[in-house]
């Protein structure tokens, strides 16, 4: 073989190699990588944004206390199967919400998504949930609902800074190829705080709901009403800023303190014909409560040892107990169903060293609760969920049963997401 013949034969052939390899790339990046290695395919302005980029992770919950996260494969799945024990109902932002019940579907939950202030509807047994009302309200901070869920006043800051409070009743849509509708009216502005006097187990019509709201006065006003504002009357002034109100019934008033650690807080009952303030509790640091529909029993948390602990307050037998639990009331709600019960969730841990309730309402402290139903008569109590047997972190801000008491429904506090277990 000549020198010439040999070197075209090696040219020829690393021509030929250089081809195969050149093919081999080029079939590589477009087809992808079968090798079971990840490879990044993200063009043009996708690679630019973290989300909305085809990832299929699911939502997570991060307790930022212990750096643990919740992982649930049923998220906003609309499969209609059968429900889980641990089920996250709305991984969006949640306003508030109010359990329901429907002859057929069984319990359910209403809720209301902060940043649209469009209404869903969710079965519990089942994983499905539909939207009822897509009218916006946008960036609803907290919403207090009538009972049954039939309607809700929803409360947010506008503009220019006015408190504005929207009272709406929630007309179901005829067709199920249709949605319901919201018609309602605004409140006065500058509301600072609102409840429902009519009790959650009420069956009564809507005409009939009444509520009590205060003003923003330096003596505040405290109103009774209809529902939409409507026949409002002053029930009382009073020598008191920043209460929340507790009513039982329109001549039943109740007010409390705004709690802190650093001062007493109280409950108060106002006497309808003088305006007087009576106390049925204090002096208490970090004290909040809830009521009893009949407004008979008080549920309070306060400062023992500087831990928040819970208590059980007779107004007949004017008895306190405590139920050596250490929580806020702010984590706990009354039974519809059975009205010496209630449901709370309880920290598995709290740190010493902080100022409660303030540093859980400021977010400079978190828990991973687990839920406790508690007999208010016999003070039997059992630990109906165990977050650490279920491998669920969530820091509770808004609790509430069904209204069959077959499942409890959770708000997280930091992501403001909804979740139900059965129980």
């Amino acid at each position: 073989m000549s020198k010439t013949t040999a070197i075209i034969i090696i040219v020829v052939a690393l021509l030929i190699i250089t081809g195969g390899v050149v093919a081999w790339y080029f079939s590589v990046s477009q087809n992808g990588d079968n090798s079971g290695t990840a490879t990044s395919t993200e063009t043009g302005i996708s690679r630019f944004f973290p989300f909305g980029g085809g990832n299929n992770t699911q939502p997570t919950n991060t307790d930022t206390e212990g750096g643990n996260t919740n992982t649930n494969n049923n998220a906003d799945n609309e499969s209609g199967g059968e429900a889980p024990t641990l089920r996250e109902i709305s991984s969006a932002p949640t306003a508030s919400f109010a359990p329901a019940f429907d002859p057929i579907d069984g319990p359910l939950v209403r809720y209301i998504e902060q940043e649209t202030g469009n209404v869903y509807e969710a079965p519990l047994k089942v994983v499905t949930k539909t939207r009822i009302s897509n009218q916006t309200i946008p960036r609803v901070r907290e919403a207090v609902w009538f009972p049954g869920g039939s309607g809700f006043i929803a409360r947010y800051q506008s503009d220019s800074d006015s408190i504005e409070s929207f009272s709406a009743v929630i007309k179901r849509a005829t067709s199920t190829d249709e949605e319901g509708t919201l018609s309602g009216r605004f409140l006065q502005k500058d509301i600072t705080s609102i409840a429902v006097i009519t009790p959650k187990s009420a069956t009564t019509s809507r005409n009939t709901v009444r509520i009590a709201y205060t003003t923003k006065d330096t003596d505040t006003h405290i109103y009774l009403a209809n529902f939409d504002g409507t026949k409002s009357t002053k029930f009382a002034d009073i020598k008191l800023n920043e209460v929340n109100l507790l009513p039982i019934t329109e001549s039943n008033v109740l007010i409390q303190t705004k709690p802190s650690g650093v001062s007493g807080g109280a409950l108060f009952a106002v006497n309808s014909r003088t305006g007087q303030l009576d106390r049925v509790l204090g002096n208490y640091l970090g004290f909040s409560s809830i009521v009893s529909e009949d407004g008979n029993i008080v549920v309070f948390s306060a400062l023992s040892g500087n831990l928040p602990m819970l208590f059980v307050h007779d107004r007949k037998t004017g008895e306190r107990t405590s139920l050596n639990l250490r929580s806020l009331a702010d984590k706990c709600s009354f039974s519809i169903k059975n009205k010496e019960k209630i449901f709370c969730a309880v920290p598995n841990s709290i740190a010493s060293g902080l100022v409660y309730p303030d540093a859980w309402l400021q977010g400079k402290v978190s828990f991973t609760d687990s839920v406790w139903e508690i007999d208010t008569k016999t003070l039997s109590k059992t630990k109906v969920v165990d977050s650490e047997k279920l491998n669920f972190f969530i820091d509770v801000d808004l609790i509430s049963p069904s209204e069959d008491d077959q499942f409890v429904i959770l708000r997280d506090k930091a992501t403001r997401s909804l979740w139900s277990v059965k129980i």
